[in-house]
């Protein structure tokens, strides 16, 4: 069977071939506006290349054009779009161009060939060109009209020597990847047009890195048939193992690498910059393409074997699952190349943990520890730090107790206040309702300690006879008051010791109430196997309080307990901390 082409291709190659394109009757019709045209060029304009060696230059790359010889024409399966805007640029600057037809749009076809390929347009108002051109009066040629006069418009103010430094990047920095598919003489190797072009546009072949990468080691010459079979039988391994979400969340953030998770090890292994926006997409599959290093297919592919080996190792060991998970997580995008590149300048898998250890004690979270308050994004990583700490406390070898990334990064875990924080958006008489209905529960909850009766009568009154927002505030700030023991004046504390992780949807259905609600909400979602992180439980069952009395409340002595209890499993000495030392 017949291999497909994988190659790159400059603009001026495919000009001085006289390539013949033509579109099928399944392609939809040319579609860009004038804001895409514009884009187009002005990302080839602002472009500006570089030697990188005596024979290396840097270019201007536009995504993939899948394409089949067909009758000594190329069919243009996937770029049309691309490859007519260029067609138009080319024609309005009067140089050589390739030729595009269309299959049987013929209006299309000569619209494109005997008026934009001749500028033969001079107004910029369709319906001033087509009064005396009614026969071209189509959507495709409206299009291919508003293109022209797009390109018409951004060369207008430009002298010749910028036209001419634009067409020199054009034909000979740009390069676009060249993808064509060859049929052999079996019927069974024949490839429909229509079908590939369906595949494609519905994301069954997405041309992603790792998708390229794939067809030029697959390709390469250089290694024989089984070898390539042993790297496709291998790389469906790893594809495998990526697609188990308790490992894909330990090493990634989940939303990036939607249809390839393989790409996020040759992002590691061409060091890509995912933190860096105008990084190209297809920066990884150019660093295999182009090797600079100098490696065979071989040497390369050996290095994924034993990137993902690594990661898998980091997944099986209780303390590198949990340490690197966290660093990943609050760290920026780049943090697993980095460690992956960490590991393999160190001189043993001591050292390196040593190090992570080392950084995550002189982190910003653990030396502001005194100080954070809620609103600091590092309340967030200290209370992670907290959660996963307990997980590697409750682990042994015989019993891997791992923290849930997965559901931290799909459920989008956020910070929530142990004690009602304040009434923010409570707005509605049902909700002024509803807040005090569960509030009275609570009350007769904390009146086995306290009495509170004269309060929940209050209530009831209230809400009896129609409750305004006026009456909600001050009721809602008394039964703070008396929900909150030793708390003076029943204000809400912003502190660290107040604070606690909840899933977003947990958070938002408990939010604002007080903490024997919140206690008894937590309680039954439990019941009912929603996830409450392992900390979080504990606060409200008060296992870190030392002496319990109060079950309902939070109280000032549950506040220090619980803020004990953080020091003593994150190994913080209070002596260290910047709060201490001022």
């Amino acid at each position: 069977m017949k291999k497909n082409i994988l190659k790159l291709k400059k603009i001026g190659a495919i000009i001085n071939a006289k390539s013949h394109f033509f579109v099928d009757t399944y392609q939809r019709g040319y579609k860009w506006d004038k804001q895409q045209v514009k884009d187009l060029l002005n990302d080839i304009n602002s472009f500006e290349p570089k030697n990188i060696s005596k024979t290396k230059e840097t270019f201007y790359w536009l995504q993939p054009v899948v394409v089949k010889q067909k009758n000594k024409k190329t069919e243009l399966i996937d770029g049309q779009q691309r490859m007519t805007t260029i067609f138009i640029i080319l024609s309005y600057l009067k140089v050589d161009k390739f030729y595009i037809d269309y299959q049987t749009r013929k209006k299309s076809e000569i619209f494109l060939n005997e008026i934009i390929s001749k500028n033969k347009i001079e107004c910029s108002e369709w319906e001033i060109f087509i009064k005396d051109n009614s026969e071209y009066n189509n959507i495709d040629n409206f299009h291919f009209f508003n293109a022209y006069n797009a390109v018409k418009d951004f060369f207008k103010e430009k002298n010749d020597d910028q036209k001419t430094k634009f067409l020199e990047k054009l034909i000979n920095n740009t390069k676009v990847i060249w993808y064509e598919v060859v049929e052999g003489q079996d019927e069974n190797e024949k490839v429909k047009s229509q079908e590939l072009f369906a595949r494609i546009n519905i994301g069954k072949i997405p041309l992603t890195n790792s998708e390229l990468i794939k067809a030029l080691f697959l390709s390469d010459k250089n290694i024989d048939e089984v070898t390539k079979n042993e790297i496709a039988m291998e790389w469906d391994i790893i594809e495998n193992t990526l697609q188990n979400d308790d490992f894909w969340y330990f090493i990634s953030d989940g939303t990036s690498y939607p249809s390839t998770r393989i790409d996020l090890i040759f992002d590691i292994i061409s060091n890509k910059d995912r933190e860096n926006k105008k990084t190209d997409e297809l920066f990884s599959f150019r660093f295999f393409n182009e090797n600079n290093q100098g490696l065979s297919t071989i040497e390369y592919w050996h290095q994924v074997t034993q990137r993902i080996s690594l990661l898998q190792d980091w997944f099986d060991n209780i303390i590198l699952f949990h340490l690197i998970g966290y660093c990943i997580e609050t760290s920026g995008k780049n943090k697993l190349r980095n460690l992956v590149k960490q590991y393999y300048s160190e001189s043993s898998s001591e050292i390196f943990l040593e190090k992570i250890e080392s950084d995550i004690e002189n982190s910003e979270a653990i030396k502001n520890f005194n100080d954070l308050q809620y609103g600091s994004y590092l309340v967030k990583n200290i209370l992670l730090l907290f959660n996963i700490k307990t997980y590697i406390n409750i682990s042994n070898k015989d019993n891997f107790q791992r923290f849930p990334f997965n559901s931290y990064k799909k459920n989008k875990w956020s910070v929530e206040h142990i004690h009602a924080q304040n009434s923010l958006g409570l707005n509605q008489k049902d909700q002024w309702d509803k807040w005090l209905e569960e509030a009275i529960n609570g009350l007769e909850n904390i009146s086995k300690e306290i009495e509170v009766s004269t309060l929940i009568k209050k209530i009831k009154e209230e809400l009896q006879s129609g409750i305004s927002k006026e009456k909600f505030e001050v009721l809602f700030k008394e039964i703070q008051k008396i929900s909150s023991k030793n708390n003076e004046n029943g204000d809400e504390i912003h502190s660290l010791d107040n604070l606690a992780l909840l899933d977003g949807n947990t958070n938002s259905s408990i939010s604002n109430n007080i903490f024997a609600v919140k206690r008894n909400m937590i309680i039954e979602a439990e019941k009912n196997d929603f996830f409450i992180p392992i900390c979080t439980k504990n606060v409200f069952l008060k296992y870190y309080s030392k002496s319990p009395k109060h079950i309902f409340y939070w109280s000032s002595e549950d506040r220090e307990d619980y803020l004990e209890s953080m020091r003593q499993i994150l190994g913080i000495d209070p002596k260290k901390t910047i709060k201490n030392e001022q």
